[in-house]
């Protein structure tokens, strides 16, 4: 099924906060999953695993926050918090590149900070796991060096870092709307429906809904 942005993005939001985000948190995200997505990564992909794991990560703290290094080897870092780290911290962040991020889940999506961070400066920004794989982001859109397919489920040491030369991988196209599985658009309505009131006499009379039509 093929989405406009504002649709996928507003489903996102409640979908990540019916998962017990905020809601400050739940739009930056969406925000992030929609960018990556329209540039040719599978964003939904990622935060629906990073959603429906029961693992318990770590929550990014300024404990785990050291100047180029954030993490410990023995703790495994929520993306998520990362994500909302990397914005909140952009512009310090860049004075201080390379930065390590170590065992973080899903961080296909922190590709979205390329595209932040590329507003504040000019050079070409990537994130590289140990392996060497890359994802790159520049003036020609998002580039693929290696394979980063592990990058959707399972937990990588990554360096953000920047370049003044081009660094040459595989090119993806641009996207104008969004396409969801059928399942995966059920998981993200399946949590979206956690943030809705439930139907009484209170709630429409609080104003939930005036109980005229199904979507009330």
């Amino acid at each position: 099924m093929i989405y406009s942005v504002n649709e996928t993005s507003d489903l996102l939001r409640k979908a990540i906060r019916g998962a017990g985000f905020s809601w400050g948190v739940a739009q930056d995200v969406s925000i992030a999953v929609c960018s990556i997505e329209k540039k040719g990564l599978s964003g939904i992909k990622a935060i629906l695993k990073r959603l429906e794991d029961t693992q318990d990560y770590e929550t990014l703290s300024p404990s785990l926050m050291d100047k180029n290094v954030w993490g410990k080897s023995n703790l495994n870092l929520c993306v998520i918090s990362v994500l909302c780290g990397l914005l909140d911290f952009s512009s310090r962040t860049i004075e201080n590149l390379p930065l390590r991020i170590l065992n973080v889940a899903q961080p296909v999506l922190l590709a979205y900070v390329l595209e932040v961070y590329g507003r504040e400066s000019k050079p070409c920004f990537f994130i590289e796991d140990e392996f060497m794989n890359r994802i790159v982001l520049d003036d020609r859109g998002i580039i693929i060096k290696g394979d980063v397919s592990g990058w959707f489920n399972h937990e990588r040491n990554i360096v953000i870092e920047c370049s003044s030369k081009k660094i040459w991988g595989k090119t993806l196209g641009l996207k104008r709307r969004i396409t969801i599985l059928p399942a995966d658009y059920e998981a993200l309505r399946d949590l979206a429906s956690l943030t809705y009131a439930p139907s009484s006499e209170r709630s429409r009379l609080t104003g939930a809904g005036a109980g005229l039509c199904d979507n009330d």
